[in-house]
């Protein structure tokens, strides 16, 4: 469930019951006819599992202070043994809900029932991060998740991503191999959307929190429990802002508040990330012994790799700039973090191998299949909504130079690209042109909802601080740093799953975090 995503575009590879009425579903499927003419919807025949302790009723409930959205079973969009006992479906909405004759949008959603037949009763919805990535995508992980042994899991394709429709993909940018060209795409693909009838400035964090709350009220949820990652925890955090009702608790996994100033902090959270997994490193008597002065020879290494870069017989090449991307991207896998000094010193002495296959990602276990399945992998992330939401919500109250005050104290070798990097995303705003949100975007979210609050110690993009910064305003919260984490620590190892069981299961009292002890730094 790791989102592979910096907080922008180009540098580092960069979530009271309300009583309603029922919708009569012929007068919906004609009321679509009518309604629907800039997306292409297609009704189609559900195959609902028998399953009787699922949630979900065979009739819509609509809120009707929010407009006509409906649910719909469906076939799931991709093959999976029937054993699995899926229940698919679409949420229809509104694309833009300030427009009284909007086109309507769909969501998927997959629920995976509880492995007890007799679950807890308050399921619990996933919100994936990016913002972009498919919740769906993540499918077969969910299946053999331990959260499932008492409770439902649904799935949620937030609009604009994985199976939902339209899907605000930029296959423009694939092809690309000059960093030059990468505005032309991006323009390309916006016009391409635009065309298509798509309003870029709908794919925003409000509305998919009206989304959210439509879904459970489609589905007849009295209160569930929300758990994201990354992005996910700005919409939940939304969420809990503009829709209360029926949500009994919240986790937070790498926290993305809306009052962070993303895009004046974040060269300063990637540098401050390395230097504690470098003092980490140092503080450590087995890492200190077998790499001492890492972080020296760490810039040692962006110096030689500055005016000598490493080439490959693929044509590529490995210099300053791509070794600092690389270590973002590595610090976000807490699995990878192990590895990290052992594969720095071996390149500084001329062995690449151990860095080029960390970098590979041949650290990571192997999958062992089980609950694998087929998903198109053209729907894994959706640019579309990424520059929709980033350019919308964080980048107008970033400053560049508040930015560059934040990070010049650090080394030259690795501030200045960091500013650099930070300085391209305003180019892709300035193509992308969606509306600005207002200043409510980048308020503290106040709540008295509970709150499990996790953090990576050496997470580079969702920093500690902001998980401390979201905890200011919501007093029943319990907050863990997960040490020697990266980014999304619920993949770190069964610890944390444990932790958010607990929480689940009594979002009162605190859990238990004995177990929350630091990887070993890898020795030779």
């Amino acid at each position: 469930m790791i989102t592979k995503k910096v907080l922008w575009f180009f540098p580092i590879i960069l979530f009271t019951v309300v009583s309603c009425g029922l919708l009569n579903l012929n007068n919906f499927a004609s009321w679509l006819d009518e309604e629907v003419d800039s997306h292409e919807l297609i009704i189609e025949e559900g195959q609902p599992s028998t399953e009787d302790h699922i949630f979900i009723p065979d009739a819509a409930q609509l809120d009707p202070a929010h407009g006509a959205s409906y649910f719909e079973f469906s076939i799931c969009p991709f093959d999976l043994p029937a054993s699995k006992n899926l229940r698919c479906g679409y949420l229809y909405v509104p694309e833009d809900r300030s427009q009284p004759n909007s086109p309507v949008i769909k969501l998927a959603i997959v629920v995976i029932p509880s492995v007890n037949t007799s679950p807890e009763d308050a399921p619990l919805l996933y919100l994936s991060g990016g913002p972009g990535d498919s919740a769906l995508s993540e499918l077969g992980l969910w299946l053999s998740s331990p959260l499932r042994q008492n409770r439902d899991i649904i799935l949620l394709d937030q609009r604009g991503t994985g199976y939902s429709k339209p899907h605000l993909g930029c296959p423009e940018l694939e092809s690309i191999e000059w960093e030059e060209d990468v505005m032309s795409g991006i323009q390309a693909c916006r016009e391409r959307l635009i065309s298509e009838g798509v309003h870029l400035s709908a794919y925003q964090s409000s509305e998919s929190a009206a989304d959210i709350h439509e879904l459970r009220l489609a589905l007849g949820i009295e209160s569930w429990d929300l758990l994201g990652v990354s992005y996910g925890t700005r919409l939940a955090l939304t969420v809990m802002r503009d829709f209360p009702e029926g949500i009994r608790s919240v986790v937070l996994d790498s926290v993305y508040p809306p009052n962070a100033n993303a895009y004046t902090e974040q060269p300063y959270h990637i540098a401050v990330a390395l230097h504690r997994m470098f003092e980490g490193c140092a503080a450590d008597p087995g890492c200190r012994a077998d790499f001492p002065g890492l972080e020296q020879v760490f810039y040692e290494l962006l110096d030689e790799l500055t005016s000598e870069p490493l080439e490959f017989d693929d044509g590529s090449t490995l210099d300053d700039r791509t070794l600092i991307a690389e270590m973002t991207d590595l610090l976000y896998d807490t699995s990878a973090i192990s590895f990290i000094p052992y594969a720095i010193y071996e390149a500084y002495q001329g062995g690449y191998d151990p860095l080029l296959d960390l970098m590979d990602g041949e650290h990571w276990p192997e999958y062992d299949g089980e609950d694998w399945f087929d998903f198109d992998e053209a729907l894994y992330e959706s640019d579309g909504v990424y520059y929709s939401v980033e350019c919308a919500e964080s980048l107008p109250f970033g400053d560049l130079n508040d930015a560059w005050e934040m990070v010049k104290g650090f080394p030259s070798a690795i501030s200045l690209p960091l500013y650099d990097d930070l300085k391209s995303v305003y180019d892709v705003c300035d193509i992308w042109q969606v509306t600005h949100a207002g200043v409510l975007e980048m308020a503290a979210v106040s709540s008295q909802i509970p709150a499990l609050i996790l953090a990576g110690e050496y997470d580079p993009v969702t920093p500690p601080a902001w998980a401390l910064l979201a905890s200011a305003t919501l007093p029943n919260h319990f907050y863990f740093t997960v040490p020697r984490g990266g980014h999304a620590v619920m993949d770190s190892g069964p610890c944390v799953l444990t932790i958010i069981e607990q929480f689940l299961s009594d979002p009162f009292t605190q859990p238990g975090a004995d177990c929350l002890t630091p990887l070993d730094f890898l020795r030779p």
